[in-house]
């Protein structure tokens, strides 16, 4: 295994690690019932400030079109997570929680596919494989909601193809030479972006925002996190495309996550297991050790 795949499984497990918090956190302060709205704009201003002061080198960046070109796909990735994040919301309004949420997480074929066939990745059976148990493991879970379609199917598909899109845009700056990025701006500018398709639905909204103090607390948490992990996130992608095995990054992050968040409800919350839940977890953790080449 060369010293670059090393690092970037290492950064990807560091990023699961991270995403499993940052679900642990939204997870608790779901009850609460916050404005989604007006505590992501909070959250994503603070992560774009933290991002800038520890990881931008504004000396370094070199404004020519690569430059431009690079702005311009990562605040379109990141617009674009900020519409799938609210179609995922308008889509468990309706109650579906576990169909959408599967929908959301096979977004990950998307990156892969682009990695092999765009960015000339290495492709093998077995990292296909794993794709598929991760997939697998996703959806069996959640399958019996897949069997009383409704309204919410719409805002589902929406995501999906919006988290698709967004996924591999991010893969793009770690195998395209024109956009490589000296300045350390991505972090910075994947925080403005989720800000700016926050405002505009805000703005699409016309209602008042609502701040409290649980809001300010969960944003600052969610903060440090966010910008922990948006940082590891591009380390993966990078190190795993210069082993020229980046599209597995963002489904392996995705399976870490999931792995160590059911290692989390098992030891802490002390959730009992079904049958069905560890068949699918087996098959996660099968999926992500099919995908290391």
């Amino acid at each position: 295994m060369s010293a670059m795949l090393s690092a970037g499984i290492c950064y990807a497990l560091l990023t699961g690690v991270c995403w499993c918090a940052i679900g642990i956190v939204l997870s608790c302060c779901a009850r609460k019932k916050l404005d989604v709205i007006g505590y992501s704009l909070l959250q994503n201003g603070l992560a774009a400030a933290a991002c800038f002061v520890c990881y931008a080198v504004p000396g370094e960046v070199v404004f020519n079109s690569g430059f431009y070109l690079l702005c311009a796909v990562i605040l379109c990735a990141a617009l674009l997570n900020a519409f799938a994040q609210y179609l995922v919301k308008r889509a468990m309004d309706d109650g579906h929680y576990a169909p959408v949420w599967a929908m959301a997480q096979a977004a990950m074929l998307f990156p892969f596919l682009c990695g092999v066939f765009f960015c000339g990745n290495n492709f093998s059976i077995i990292n296909a494989a794993g794709l598929l148990l991760l997939f697998g493991g996703v959806v069996l879970p959640c399958r019996k909601g897949f069997a009383r379609p409704g309204s919410w199917l719409k805002s589902a598909l929406a995501a999906l193809f919006c988290y698709g899109v967004l996924q591999s845009l991010y893969l793009l700056p770690s195998h395209v030479r024109e956009l490589t990025d000296p300045g350390s701006m991505r972090p910075v500018l994947v925080c403005l972006g989720n800000f700016t398709g926050w405002g505009i639905l805000s703005l699409c909204r016309r209602e008042k925002l609502h701040f409290n103090r649980s809001i300010l607390y969960m944003a600052l948490v969610m903060t440090l996190l966010h910008t922990v992990s948006v940082k590891t996130f591009f380390h993966t992608l990078d190190a795993l495309g210069k082993a020229g095995a980046g599209g597995i990054g963002i489904p392996f992050m995705q399976g870490a996550n999931l792995v160590f968040f059911g290692i989390y409800s098992l030891v802490f919350l002390r959730e009992k297991r079904t049958a069905e839940n560890v068949i699918a977890e087996l098959l996660i953790l099968g999926g992500l050790l099919c995908l290391i080449p």
